[in-house]
């Protein structure tokens, strides 16, 4: 099965150790389509979010507030937003977050766990989950339980 993921994100990756893990799994996902915008005002992202997402798109914004999902669940979840929609687009806000007009706009919200990561290090994070629910969904001993 092949997901069709878009990454929409503020803050521009530079060269280290968050850069090549993000690197790793662009690799390993080639499909993957990224926008983003250097470091803004909070009006100003909520405006690009907005210009970038598609009616065609299951927007999940990646928040504190959002659902913490396993692996294997979260991997179906995709699967199942795919009888639906044509794009799965991850919405990754700057250090202050989403702005409350696009967590309204979107149709799920993600969370990695109760900690508070650098949004810099979630898009690596979240390359490796959109990996690993890809080989799950494959049958791809990748992920073990």
């Amino acid at each position: 099965m092949h997901l069709p993921f878009k990454i929409i994100a503020v803050g521009q990756l530079k060269s280290g150790p968050e850069y090549d893990l993000f690197q790793q799994y662009k690799k390993r996902l080639s499909h993957v389509e990224i926008i983003q915008l250097k470091q803004s005002t909070k009006e100003a992202e909520e405006k690009f979010f907005l210009k970038h997402i598609r009616e065609s798109d299951c927007i999940i914004g990646l928040d504190e507030q959002g659902k913490d999902y396993a692996s294997i669940p979260f991997a179906q979840f995709l699967a199942a937003q795919l009888g639906t929609y044509k794009n799965i687009c991850f919405l990754i806000g700057g250090a202050d977050g989403l702005s409350d007009g696009v967590r309204q706009r979107c149709h799920h919200l993600l969370s990695f766990g109760k900690l508070t990561w650098p949004h810099m290090l979630v898009r690596g994070m979240l390359m490796e989950q959109m990996y690993r629910a890809t080989l799950i969904l494959n049958g791809h001993p990748y992920h073990r339980e």
